[in-house]
């Protein structure tokens, strides 16, 4: 089916390195990074692009954007929309994903709190290689990913003062949204 997994020993957090594979074919892929790698995902606030929308900028983007190419260990990821019936066509698994190097054209589109989160991070880690994953969509039910959020790791306890100001995980929930959170629980 084309479809494998293999493990492989890691070297420590950083890069770029290269791995090879010889079936008789050889096939190296490069500019492979260890480090962290995090999933952004919310609604409008979380989606809304470094560039901004019509009308609707992001203040200071101009300066970050032209500075992107000063941090290429972080990499950028936008997970495609796909609703029920773009799935049956297209599983997530088949999507051509593809990781992009932090620079002005990759990072104007991509979502402004992920960049800046994993630009902060970035920094707050000493230069650790961060890969940042936005799968987004305006107007879902805050509800499910308020549940996600008391799922993640605390980075203070992990980083201490040097994490300070990196994430801020309280989250808000619609008075109308309280009582459906056992739902997503159960789930």
């Amino acid at each position: 089916e084309g479809c494998w997994t293999i493990d492989v020993i890691t070297s420590d957090a950083g890069g770029p390195y290269e791995i090879s594979f010889d079936d008789g074919d050889k096939l190296v892929v490069k500019d492979i990074l260890l480090g962290e790698v995090w999933i952004c995902s919310g609604q409008s606030n979380m989606e809304m692009p470094m560039g901004g929308y019509i009308h609707q900028p992001v203040r200071g983007a101009a300066e970050y954007v032209m500075e992107a190419c000063s941090y290429p260990q972080i990499r950028l990821l936008t997970v495609p929309r796909v609703g029920k019936s773009g799935a049956e066509s297209s599983p997530y698994g088949q999507m051509p994903y593809e990781w992009k190097i932090s620079a002005p054209e990759s990072v104007r589109d991509f979502s402004a709190i992920g960049y800046m989160f994993g630009r902060r991070l970035t920094d707050c880690l000493g230069g650790v290689p961060v890969g940042v994953i936005s799968m987004n969509w305006g107007g879902s039910d805050v509800a499910a990913v308020d549940v996600l959020a008391g799922m993640l790791p605390s980075v203070w306890e992990e980083h201490g003062e040097d994490a300070d100001g990196v994430l801020d995980m309280t989250s808000y929930a619609d008075d109308d949204n309280t009582n459906d959170k056992a739902v997503y629980v159960s789930r």
